[in-house]
């Protein structure tokens, strides 16, 4: 079995561009890539604009991770090429991947959605500058919670079939959330707090 990452149809996604009218269909992208909040991709390669994609479908995704340490996933995506993940998709019946990126100017390391560029899977909803509307807040003397805001919505109800080795790091991922200096720092968190999940062995 795969690890695997549901993501149900109408669900919202967000990817980044550097000019409005940048044409994500286009011939030579063979795969578009999107995120749960702007703010993980804007916070690292400073684009201006951001695309609503609706999910046509339910969307099944591999799940490309090695481990989880701290609020950190850690992707297992560093000796793949294109090719060999499309090639993977083809053969697993899968519409792209879920995994993690390191940003080479500032090393930061945010989560990722990778989708094949079909049409059938994806509508762009609309595509407008990016608008800060996060915040952080006190909770208790030494710890802060980070509030998303409602520009865009971070999608709920995803399911998540998972190798019973990532039980233990999903549930100490979470703990870590939850005893952290700034709560729900990160997108993926938030999705965790309604994802269902399943663990084979």
């Amino acid at each position: 079995m795969r690890d695997i990452m549901i993501l149900k149809a109408g669900s919202i996604l967000y990817s980044f561009h550097e000019e409005e009218d940048s044409n994500i269909y286009s011939y030579h992208n063979r795969v578009l890539h999107c995120n749960f909040h702007p703010f993980e991709s804007n916070s690292i390669i400073d684009c201006k604009y951001v695309s609503f994609i609706k999910l046509e479908r339910d969307i099944y995704l591999l799940v490309m991770l090695d481990t989880i340490i701290g609020k950190t996933l850690i992707s297992n995506l560093d000796n793949s090429s294109y090719d060999d993940l499309l090639k993977l998709c083809d053969q697993t019946k899968t519409y792209g991947w879920f995994s993690s990126v390191r940003s080479g100017v500032r090393g930061f390391i945010f989560s990722e959605i990778t989708l094949l560029n079909d049409p059938s899977l994806f509508s762009i909803q609309s595509t407008s500058r990016y608008k800060h509307d996060l915040k952080k807040i006190d909770i208790y003397e030494n710890q802060r919670m980070r509030i998303w805001g409602s520009n865009y919505p971070i999608c709920s109800e995803i399911t998540l079939h998972l190798h019973e080795r990532f039980r233990s790091l999903i549930e100490n991922y979470k703990a870590y959330n939850e005893k952290s200096y700034c709560k729900n720092s990160a997108p993926f968190q938030i999705v965790l707090k309604s994802a269902y999940l399943f663990y084979y062995e």
